[in-house]
């Protein structure tokens, strides 16, 4: 039975590399995405528990603008205890149906027995202090009351009023108790799948990085091992020894090119081995054909001597029919030349006239564009005008608010000093006057804060007005700059159009003069027609000559180097060793 870790290494081996990379890259691959996909479902988690907390907030929020309107409600019912006002009974009820509404948002969050209870005294409480302005409107629009009966009624609705407000409040901060607590425990649950999470993250990046180094130090020992075997025995070939072989077992691409490798020097062996006996038979061979070239070579030199003194006469007559023709066809080139070289010019300007119609027409494009952002600017230049006239009139408002919580205070002033007088019957008026002298108060700071932003908001729009006037006038700037260039682009097409004329009348010229020179041409060719032909016979036969000669002597050197490389190829030869 055979040993099943070693069938393992066999079949490792059998493995193409292009499969061992792919397989190593996918177990990677999966690796990463289960800890992806395992951190996405924690991800998801934290985001509902994030929504839970943020739920609680909300709650928390809710508490607390209950008891802020709850505080308005009081304050709006204050002062018509104070100032038997019914004109903001609009304004009342539009903030006692918003008090209610919260009351049922926050009550409705109640989860155990006794947030339930909380609920209903709640509910009870707010039903009740909401009518409380209801109770004292009516006690002031009773005209048959007398003054201190109707005084004492109101002072009393009061008193209940602020008993249901403060157990509106105590109802309301248990609720903002509880709320705060979930929100503790959501937010620490929070915190603590956010560190659990960051563990499994730092954990499947050191499995990562482990299985990433493992691989790489698979794949270093899979490469190196073959690659060292191949380089040494290239080195070894480098040195003329062919005997050498790898005889890897592997079937892999590197297996297989070592394998490609042992047959390429067995077959370079077999050829060397058919070349040293060809050299051998090329030497004998080149040493007698050298002999035999160097006595034609010989005769065919005193052949070619004769046959110069006869072509040196023909060659005289017809150099110079030759040196005539010559000129006239650099003549006809250069007038050639000339015409293309016009006709260049004449597609450049048409080409030139183009692209400046191109640029004017751009240009106007540019300068009706210009206009437009010239016209928009004029409308933010008069909008923001508008705009600080209207800083102006809310710095008018404020200064009105300031004189107004001014006059308020000293009236709570007087108030309290005539509820001081009063004694034990001014104490609730006291307590009036003096939340009227904190309202006073502050509303003469809000009025200072709106006056400072308003000052700020006018310095910041004559920093905007200053820069829009810079921009103006660089705009004036840049539309002279546009008339000019349209004016030079104008200029420049009338030059176009007049160098588009002229290389039209140049190309005529030339074109004149290109005919007459192609008659001159032919009449040339007719005269060195005749002088050639009657010196073709004389160099007919001279070329012959000339051509067996240098042909003679052609094959007489590359014998003598035929026979050198011979010899030089059966010395490297014999440096190579084979089986």
């Amino acid at each position: 039975m055979k040993n099943p870790i070693k069938l393992r290494i066999v079949k490792v081996k059998n493995l193409s590399l292009k499969t061992k990379v792919i397989i190593s890259f996918s177990l990677i691959i999966a690796i990463i995405t289960i800890v992806a996909l395992y951190n996405l479902y924690r991800v998801e988690q934290i985001k509902e528990q994030f929504s839970i907390q943020n739920n609680n907030v909300e709650k928390q929020l809710l508490a607390m603008k209950l008891k802020q309107k709850a505080q308005i409600l009081d304050v709006l019912t204050m002062g018509l205890a104070i100032s038997k006002d019914t004109s903001l009974e609009g304004e009342y009820k539009k903030e006692k149906s918003s008090f209610l509404e919260l009351v049922k948002k926050v009550t409705d969050n109640s989860s155990t027995r006794e947030q339930r209870k909380w609920k209903a005294f709640l509910t009870t409480t707010s039903g009740e202090f909401a009518r409380n302005y209801d109770f004292i409107s009516s006690i002031v629009n009773n005209k048959s009351l007398a003054n201190d009966t109707s005084n004492q009624m109101i002072q009393q609705q009061y008193k209940m009023s602020q008993a249901h407000k403060k157990y509106i409040f105590e109802l309301t901060d248990n609720y903002y108790k509880v709320f705060t607590q979930e929100a503790n425990v959501s937010m620490q649950q929070s915190s603590s799948l956010l560190d659990y999470t960051v563990q499994i993250l730092i954990v499947a990046i050191v499995i990562v990085l482990l299985v990433s180094i493992s691989v790489t130090i698979l794949f270093v020992r899979a490469f190196v091992g073959p690659i060292r075997k191949l380089q040494h025995a290239i080195s070894l070939i480098a040195l003329g020894d062919f005997r050498v072989k790898i005889n890897s077992d592997s079937h892999d691409e590197l297996g297989l090119l070592s394998q490609s490798f042992d047959h390429m020097t067995e077959q370079m062996s077999h050829m060397l081995v058919s070349t040293r006996r060809i050299a051998e038979g090329l030497t004998e061979l080149s040493t007698s054909f050298e002999l035999e070239s160097r006595m034609t070579a010989s005769a065919g030199m005193e052949i070619g001597r004769a046959m110069n003194e006869i072509s040196k006469g023909a060659e005289q007559q017809a150099e110079q029919a030759e040196e005539s023709s010559i000129g006239i066809h650099e003549l006809e080139q250069d007038v050639l030349e000339i015409s293309r070289i016009t006709d260049q010019m004449k597609q450049l300007s048409i080409e030139t006239t183009m692209n400046t119609n191109n640029g004017a027409i751009s240009l106007q494009a540019l300068s009706d564009s210009a206009l437009q952002t010239e016209d928009r600017l004029h409308i933010m230049v008069s909008s923001l005008d508008a705009l600080a006239k209207l800083t102006r009139e809310i710095n008018k408002i404020t200064n009105t608010i300031t004189d107004i919580s001014t006059q308020t205070n000293l009236l709570a002033i007087n108030a309290s000093i005539e509820a001081a007088h009063a004694g034990e019957h001014g104490i609730g008026f006291a307590v009036i006057a003096n939340e009227v002298r904190k309202l006073s108060a502050q509303s003469k700071q809000s009025s200072s804060d709106i006056f400072l932003l308003v000052q700020s908001l006018q310095q910041q729009m004559m920093v905007v007005q200053e820069k829009l006037t810079e921009t103006e006038v660089s705009l004036e700037e840049q539309n002279g700059k546009i008339v000019q260039t349209s004016e030079s682009f104008s200029i420049i097409e009338q030059s176009t159009e007049q160098m588009a004329n002229a290389m039209s009348q140049i190309h005529s010229s030339v074109e004149d003069a290109r005919i007459k020179n192609q008659s001159l041409v032919q009449s040339i060719h007719v005269v060195s027609g005749i002088a050639e032909e009657t010196a073709a016979g004389v160099q007919e036969i001279n070329s012959s000559t000339n051509q067996q000669e240098a042909a003679v002597q052609r094959i007489a050197d590359q014998a003598v180097e035929v026979n050198a490389l011979a010899k030089q190829l059966f010395i490297e030869i014999r440096k190579f060793q084979i089986n």
